[in-house]
């Protein structure tokens, strides 16, 4: 009989943790914030709008459905640690406080990964759709069903630490995502067998 095997791949990059803002995180994620495309209420931003809020989003809070979590109100989760502009979506990369290791099981998992931006909208264009030409973009929050199906998780990093030759260092392991069909049903197994799942 032949043996089959195989290996797992994980994307591992060092870094070196240079201050105590490394600490204040328990892991961090990179997403869409906002998109120009139409969203499910009918809105959409212009790619200018995107444009001139990338520095302002900077150093702004991650919320939990833009503050109106019973519990979590409108305490921040995270912030915002960098924001950029890519082919007129914008993007950013977040950390998550460690005082929130709930919310953040659930982004590591895929199981929380939609976003949605929030703010005050300053001019719009009513026609069939609702263009809005000038807003403020205040904050981003983590949100279980996006108004925008585009504005999504897409790469979580996780962190695990090593000391060598007295250097403290972050590994960090990465995990990106697709677009799964939750509603898929739920399959009874009784035990797992490797031989096949290798084969």
């Amino acid at each position: 009989m032949q043996e089959n095997s195989f290996q797992a791949i994980i994307e591992i990059a060092p870094q070196i943790l240079k201050d105590s803002e490394d600490e204040e995180f328990i892991g961090y994620f990179e997403g869409v914030a906002s998109t120009p495309e139409i969203d499910l209420e009918g809105d959409a931003f212009t790619v200018d709008v995107l444009k001139n809020n990338v520095d302002r989003l900077r150093g702004r809070d991650i919320l939990f459905g833009h503050g109106r979590d019973p519990t979590l109100k409108d305490t921040p989760v995270g912030k915002i640690l960098d924001a950029w502009l890519d082919n007129g979506i914008l993007k950013i990369k977040a950390g998550i406080y460690r005082a929130f290791s709930d919310v953040w099981e659930k982004i590591k998992s895929g199981i929380l990964r939609g976003l949605s931006i929030g703010g005050v909208a300053k001019k719009i264009k009513r026609e069939t759709v609702n263009v809005i030409e000038d807003a403020e973009i205040d904050e981003v929050s983590l949100a279980p069903k996006p108004v925008n199906p585009s504005a999504q998780i897409y790469h979580v990093f996780g962190k695990a630490f090593t000391v060598k030759d007295g250097v403290l260092t972050v590994v960090e392991n990465t995990k990106k995502f697709e677009k799964v069909d939750f509603d898929l049903p739920v399959i009874e197994r009784g035990s797992w067998d490797g031989s096949a799942a290798a084969k």
